[in-house]
């Protein structure tokens, strides 16, 4: 038996007896994991392709009895997938909205400042 079959079957038997498969976070602060979490990452790569594993290892190892129900279970929900979902029909309605312009002063009037503004003296 390889290393990642060990961990898998460990795992698997940890995680039937919690009751739940823990997501990461939540194993991560369990206190009394039978493999440390960076060990698991290291050999599986992440966390979901760990669940895979395990979820694909209980499909194989259920019984006959349970392969039907699960046979059923997944044709049904296949099923639900497939089946069109009756819907109102949409109308579209065209509405063109008025455009009002802008009012905006192109050359607002200058500001006069001290280099703008010329003193003329009078000559006689």
């Amino acid at each position: 038996m390889s290393r990642r079959s060990e961990m898998v079957e460990i795992l698997d038997n940890y995680f039937k007896e919690q009751g739940k498969i823990f997501d990461v976070m939540e194993y991560k602060y369990s206190e009394d994991v039978p493999i440390r979490p960076g060990v698991l990452r290291k050999v599986f790569g992440s966390w979901g392709r760990l669940e895979k594993i395990i979820m694909a290892r209980r499909e194989r190892s259920t019984s006959p009895t349970n392969v039907d129900e699960v046979l059923a279970a997944r044709h049904a929900a296949e099923v639900a997938r497939t089946s069109p979902v009756e819907e109102e029909p949409v109308v579209l309605v065209n509405v063109k909205k008025e455009v009002k312009p802008v009012k905006e002063e192109i050359n607002p009037e200058p500001v006069k400042t001290q280099s703008t503004v010329s003193t003329v003296k009078a000559t006689k």
